[in-house]
């Protein structure tokens, strides 16, 4: 069994440990998992990897690394309680960072995002969906714009509470008259909404406002902006943490519990 690793900041602050394919913080709490040398939170999420001085380093301009399904569990690891000094460590191009100086209180951001006891854990997108792991995420511009977008579209509609009339959008019936429509079932809600987002990819509004090109909305494009039409972000970040629960979500927005979760992880 490898010894364990102190990993420091590059100031000399020690700030986790590596031991037996794991990090720990400096309490000993598992806090994610390595492969090879690459560091992942318990999320998922890429986040750097550990060098051979002993850092957690990654480039400025982060690669795209698809979030990993994270082990059930990690062995119990008792905290260590010396660490020997660190080596004066090189000075870092500027393509690179270290992880801790840039996000200092990564771990902190990690606590927050555990489930308080009782709060159900929102479920694996690979247990929910197993095709997600194909699919191509899209970047954050992509998504930051898509999310602009749908904004745009509920205020023009005077949309203020779910669920969201995608029915009287995609008829082309006024706001006022919204509510005289008959609403169609979840699944073909979702339907509904990648028909509307289809033809506003057509429309010049979409396009001079930089949201689409000449050709379109991508598939991976059509499908985050109907869930973010559903489920608006605005909507979903004022309701209690109780209420951002699939089954919830679900009767709220009129939309399948699949759809809820990958929107849930959309906006995460």
């Amino acid at each position: 069994m490898a010894e364990p690793k102190p990993i420091y900041r590059t100031d000399g602050k020690w700030m986790a440990v590596v031991h037996d394919g794991n990090l720990y913080d400096t309490t000993g709490e598992w806090v994610g998992w390595l492969d090879g040398d690459e560091v992942y939170l318990l999320d998922g999420e890429y986040i750097g990897a550990i060098s051979t001085d002993g850092r957690l380093l990654r480039p400025r301009v982060l690669p795209y690394r698809r979030r990993r399904r994270p082990p059930t569990e990690a062995p119990p690891f008792v905290p260590l309680k010396t660490v020997p000094l660190p080596r004066m460590f090189a000075e870092l191009s500027y393509g690179t960072v270290d992880v801790f100086e840039e996000v200092p209180d990564i771990f902190a951001l990690i606590d927050e995002l555990r489930p308080d006891a009782g709060e159900k854990p929102l479920p694996r997108l690979v247990d929910t969906h197993p095709h997600i792991a194909t699919q191509e995420r899209l970047r954050k511009v992509e998504r930051e714009l898509l999310e602009e977008m749908v904004y745009g579209m509920l205020y023009s509609y005077s949309v203020t509470d779910p669920p969201v009339p995608v029915e009287a959008m995609v008829a082309g019936i006024a706001p006022e008259d919204a509510g005289q429509v008959e609403t169609a079932s979840a699944r073909k809600r979702l339907r509904i909404a990648k028909t509307v987002v289809q033809r506003l990819g057509a429309s010049t509004w979409a396009m001079e406002r930089g949201y689409c090109g000449p050709d379109g909305f991508s598939p991976a494009q059509v499908e985050y902006a109907a869930r973010a039409l559903l489920l608006p972000r605005h909507f979903l970040e004022r309701l209690p943490t109780e209420l951002r629960q699939p089954s919830a979500l679900a009767q709220r927005f009129l939309v399948s519990e699949a759809a809820a979760v990958l929107r849930l992880h959309d906006v995460e």
